[in-house]
């Protein structure tokens, strides 16, 4: 399969645009924004559905983006470990290896 650009070594993806993630961000403080003056004003009933609201949509929401990211980003750092204690294993020889056991 010819490569196209999006592949890249080691199975690692190209990083998205960083202009996406600003943009996500923006819209994140907006919302937040928005539903802050709303619970500001409103009351009783309104008030409760509005808490229940940020609750379903945004908090628990975010809390499983990010436990899933941050599960997703200590897989990646634990395999860029072992590539690199590999590589420099090698590169350093057996005495490496048996130094890293003991310490």
């Amino acid at each position: 399969m010819p490569d196209d650009g999006s592949m890249v070594a080691d199975g690692a993806q190209k990083p998205i645009p960083k202009a996406s993630l600003e943009a996500g961000v923006a819209q994140l403080r907006d919302g937040v924004r928005a539903m802050s003056d709303w619970i500001r004003q409103a009351h009783g009933q309104d008030l409760g559905e509005g808490l229940i609201q940020i609750r379903e949509a945004g908090i628990d929401s975010l809390e499983a983006i990010f436990a899933d990211g941050l599960r997703r980003f200590d897989e990646s750092v634990g395999r860029c470990m072992k590539r690199a204690g590999r590589w420099n294993g090698e590169r350093m020889g057996g005495g490496l290896r048996s130094r890293r056991r003991v310490v």
